[in-house]
């Protein structure tokens, strides 16, 4: 019962996530992954989504998190939180990284949660 709320927030923080992105210098792929994300979110509410679309946004969100690793600096994460603006070096690399992360492991637990389901 408790999976079933937090399912909802997520949902409703992705989509905002999703919303937020309309304003990135590179818009589609940030809008695409967040509301993907949200979608998914949406489909587990329903009953209606297949763990291996869960797992294959997992997949793409890891991969992309990988490439952004080189731009990642202690400093960045430091400041992560401070400002909303993007002055200190790597900040924008680690709320990126951040994101894809938090995609990746979320649709890792719809995946497995999905598949738990059907078993049963």
């Amino acid at each position: 019962m408790a999976f079933r709320y937090i399912n909802y927030i997520v949902a409703v923080l992705l989509g905002l996530s999703a919303i937020a992105q309309i304003n990135d210098p590179d818009p589609l792929f940030w809008v695409l992954i967040y509301a993907g994300g949200a979608l998914l979110s949406i489909l587990y509410a329903f009953n209606k989504i297949h763990w291996i679309a869960a797992g294959l946004l997992a997949v793409i969100a890891g991969i992309w998190a990988v490439t952004i690793i080189p731009d990642l600096t202690a400093t960045g994460f430091k400041n992560i939180f401070e400002e909303i603006g993007m002055q200190y070096v790597g900040v924008e690399a680690a709320r990126e990284f951040s994101g894809l992360i938090i995609i990746a492991l979320w649709s890792l637990v719809l995946a497995a949660k999905s598949k738990e389901d059907k078993t049963e």
